[in-house]
């Protein structure tokens, strides 16, 4: 039966609705209350309870007769089913205020009755739709103690701030608190999505308990967790307290995390009379115990499979491993073997040594065996988790004294349980230099090794030569890394057989005639190859290409939609004959997406001010679609690449943004993403660093704009140490290698940037598009702010404006080459909205009318016309003299 929803009304004379929330059988866990959710999954569920609450208006008034009616909806793509409709007669008594009516639907079996969907709940009283609840039934598996299938914890850290957060690089982790100071205390998570790949509704508890464990507060985020970018970390917090009154007390507290109705981590904190800053430990919980029995039949021991070895199949379906899949087992085996003698009671080594060293090229599938050892680890009982911590020399090393170590034992506690997969580990080690501080990361890592607790595994990884060195710069190494893997690069026939898979991974073949072309391709690539050769990453690279190729294509013909799936679905010939790794302009014709590009020069044109700005942008329009008309390839006339020359807050973040868009649109760019940077991302502290951190960020943004703002600051510091200029090398050769794949935008101050310019001969030359951005007119300034308050739902009144007009026209006048433009309208706009929000909290709610609320009056910026008239005064003070 196919159903659609009715508003609810919620208005009654008899009654007011107080909720309708659901639950499973689980814990109870505040106030003997029960730990109501949103969120299940499939596998845990047999009923799902629902309890209805209502206030009783006619209390101590009347008696009424009521009739409750539960009805229950699986929620389609376009309309919904109806599961189940259950109604209760009831007489509502004068002696009851408040009214509970539970209700249940399901089968005794576990998962029987349900489907990962989204549910309906609807509570109707005497015909009336009294409340409506969502919930969610998902279908990725079980959540235990020291099993989840969903996310890794990497982090569970405190920190003060007003409500809402500040942004997540500002904040200060603190493990005790001020109490006069303290306005919002936030617990900030930080979680490795375990779901790449598949979308999935997270609902995630955090409950405040003091030292007698009382319950403090409790705190439900309710978000869907993204799993579109490569990056699997993801964050969210939630806070306790009040923006202007003292709300904690002084006293030990803990915060913790509660999903799918497990507790999956703690951590504690203090409020006394003092901040203390750094991070209380993370605590997990313990793996639930496999009783000998259970274990037996769940793994097989004992019957010719091992525990762990199955889950070698995971790297069957990969090419080229054989040696290191064989190294595998015969681990697995010594493991089970120690533990076989243990059992009789037997001498067998004390402890088992996990840490591992990866040597072998990029592309060779290091960071995929690295994951699989983390659950050989895991199954045999090595490691409380299955996860793998990535880092790098960036996120271990700190930029003064005394900030290495903090950083690298921050990273330790994220990785601690798993695996701590370090890259390029050899960039820690920088010989002849005393004050680099890869040694100070390098000792906390050994230290951690030898005298930790034994639960936590650290692989080292890079290249095969680097690593060498890397093992010879401490003594230690060697001994505290016993098991060392040679990933070799893959041969012509093994990389023809991984192409396929990954065609056949995007649902994709390839045409027999297609096969030569393909050979030649990555015989070419491989004969050519040297340390940064890319194994499988170029494998993929070349089947993506030729996808884009396939799909310009297909997208040609008249009526693509009735084209047979096998054609839309093989790459041919032709698709592949497109690609060539070497430097030219010769692109995929992409056909202008019309709509995007009017959606984004809608956009420009609504900014402010900027009309040179604009125009430019017009005239590149107009030329791209002059070459596409006459049939001939824009990139050989027109540079993507951009000087950007103007003062902080002049838009050129946003144009840079609406610009790559454009490029989209327009079929130049294919992808037309925007990575920003700046020189810290792109220069390192020692030699070699900087090329592979550069050449990361261009990588990144392949198909799009790279934007370095503040790009003069490459070449501006003095001495031999800078790698500013290195990482300028990198960048003029990889716009010359890969011309037309991607756009470079530089930003910065004019005067600076022409000197940047002249710094290297092949600056001017590649960057000869030149697009200046004005400081904003008062009359802009102004326009900007009223915008700002027009997106707040604010407005100013006619005493307000004047006020902002005269303000912005009394610093404008007065401006130097660091005036803020359209920041310092923002500074202006958020002190005014601010001063309107403590004249509204100042009145009592009664006269909070919506009116009022919406206004932005004299009173609120009043300060800045004394601010201006002080100004004034000073100066004309100043002259007299």
């Amino acid at each position: 039966m196919i159903i659609s929803h009715p508003e609810p009304l919620r208005q009654s004379e008899y009654f007011r609705s107080d909720g309708l929330k659901t639950y499973t059988h689980g814990p109870i866990i505040m106030n003997t209350q029960r730990l109501y959710r949103s969120v299940f999954e499939k596998s845990e569920l047999s009923y799902v309870y629902v309890d209805f609450s209502f206030f009783n208006k006619k209390f101590d008034e009347e008696a009424w007769e009521a009739e409750v009616e539960f009805v229950l909806y699986r929620i389609g793509d376009e309309q919904s089913v109806l599961l189940d409709v259950m109604t209760y007669p009831l007489t509502i008594a004068t002696t009851q205020n408040r009214v509970v009516v539970s209700d249940n639907w399901g089968e005794s079996e576990t998962g029987a009755s349900w489907e990962a969907a989204q549910y309906r709940y609807e509570a109707w009283i005497n015909k009336e739709l009294a409340e409506v609840h969502l919930f969610y039934v998902q279908d990725f598996g079980l959540v235990r103690p020291g099993a989840n299938p969903y996310f890794n914890v990497y982090a569970l850290r405190m920190f003060e701030s007003g409500n809402p957060p500040q942004p997540a690089g500002e904040r200060v982790y603190m493990s005790c608190f001020n109490r006069d100071s303290t306005r919002f205390i936030f617990a900030e998570l930080e979680i490795e999505n375990r779901l790449q790949g598949n979308a999935w509704q997270g609902e995630f508890s955090f409950m405040f308990f003091n030292q007698a464990r009382l319950p403090v507060g409790h705190i439900k985020v309710f978000t869907p967790v993204e799993t579109q970018n490569a990056n699997r970390l993801f964050r969210l917090e939630a806070g306790l307290g009040h923006n202007t009154q003292v709300s904690w007390l002084i006293d030990s507290y803990s915060v913790e995390l509660w999903f799918m109705g497990e507790r999956i981590a703690s951590t504690i904190f203090d409020v006394s009379d003092r901040d203390v800053r750094g991070s209380n430990p993370l605590k997990l919980p313990e793996r639930e115990n496999v009783s000998v029995s259970e274990d037996q039949e769940k793994t097989g021991r004992f019957s010719g499979v091992l525990p762990g070895e199955e889950i070698l199949s995971d790297l069957e379906d990969m090419v080229g491993l054989e040696e290191i899949r064989s190294k595998l087992k015969a681990y697995i085996a010594f493991v089970k073997y120690n533990q076989l003698m243990q059992s009789k009671g037997l001498t067998s080594a004390s402890r088992i040594n996990l840490h591992a060293v990866f040597k072998g090229n990029p592309g060779t599938g290091k960071t995929t065996v690295a994951r699989t050892l983390g659950k050989i680890y895991y199954s045999l009982g090595l490691l409380p988790r299955d996860t793998v911590f990535e880092a790098d020399r960036a996120s271990l090393i700190g930029r003064y004294i005394g900030e290495t170590a903090p950083m690298t034992k921050e990273v330790i506690e994220k990785a601690r349980g798993g695996i701590l997969f370090i890259d390029e580990a050899y960039a820690l080690t920088k010989k002849g230099d005393e004050k680099d501080y890869g040694r100070e990361a390098l000792e906390v890592i050994l230290k951690e090794m030898s005298d930790g607790p034994g639960d936590l595994a650290v692989i080292v990884a890079g290249y095969p030569t680097e690593m060498d060195g890397f093992l010879d710069y401490n003594p230690g190494l060697r001994s505290r890394f016993q098991n060392i893997y040679h990933f070799p690069d893959y041969l012509p026939e093994e990389l023809l057989s991984i192409a396929h898979k990954k065609a056949a991974r995007k649902d994709l073949s390839i045409h027999p005639d297609a096969y030569y072309v393909l050979k030649k391709l990555i015989s070419e690539e491989y004969r050519n190859r040297n340390k940064t050769f890319g194994n499988a990453r170029l494998v993929g690279s070349i089947i993506e290409s030729a996808q884009i190729n396939l799909g310009v294509r297909i997208m040609q013909h008249p009526h693509p939609e009735n084209l047979p799936l096998e054609t839309i679905s093989t790459l041919t010939r032709e698709d592949l004959e497109k690609i060539s790794f070497k430097p030219g302009c010769k692109k995929a014709d992409i056909p202008v997406n019309e709509e995007l590009l009017a959606e984004s020069l809608a956009q420009l044109h609504q900014l402010s001010g900027i009309a040179s700005v604009k125009q430019e942008i017009s005239d590149l329009v107009k030329l791209v679609r002059f070459h596409k008309e006459i049939d001939r390839n824009v990139l050989e006339t027109y540079s993507l690449h951009n000087i950007f020359l103007g003062n902080p807050g002049t838009g050129k973040t946003t144009v840079a943004r609406l610009m790559a868009q454009v490029f989209k649109a327009l079929g130049v760019l294919e992808r037309g993403q925007l990575i920003e940077c700046n020189r810290e991302m792109l220069v390192a502290g020692h030699v070699g660093q900087t090329a592979t951190k550069t050449n990361h960020l261009i990588n990144g943004a392949m198909g799009g704009v790279l934007f370095i703002d503040e790009a003069y600051s490459l070449g501006s510091v003095p001495g031999s140490n800078d790698f500013g200029k290195e990482a300028i090398e990198v960048i003029l050769k990889r716009m010359e290698d890969d011309r037309g794949r991607f756009a470079v935008i530089m930003a910065g101050y004019t005067q600076e940037m022409q000197r940047f310019l002249d710094m290297n001969p092949g600056l001017r030359s590649r960057l000869d598009n030149h697009i200046t951005f004005q400081d904003f007119t008062a009359a802009e300034l102004f326009q900007i702010a009223i915008k700002m308050l027009q997106e707040r739902q604010l407005q100013a009144t006619a005493e307000a404006a004047q006020i902002l007009r005269s303000y912005f026209d009394f610093h404008y006048q007065r401006r130097d080459r660091f005036f803020g433009n359209a920041r310092f309208a923002r500074k202006v706009i958020e002190k005014a909205c601010r001063n309107q929000m403590l004249r509204i909290s100042a009145l009592s709610p009664d006269n909070r009318e919506p009116d009022i609320i919406r206004k932005l009056t004299e009173q609120d910026v009043i300060e800045l016309k004394h601010t201006t008239d002080l100004l004034q005064v000073r100066r004309a003070i100043g002259f007299r003299g």
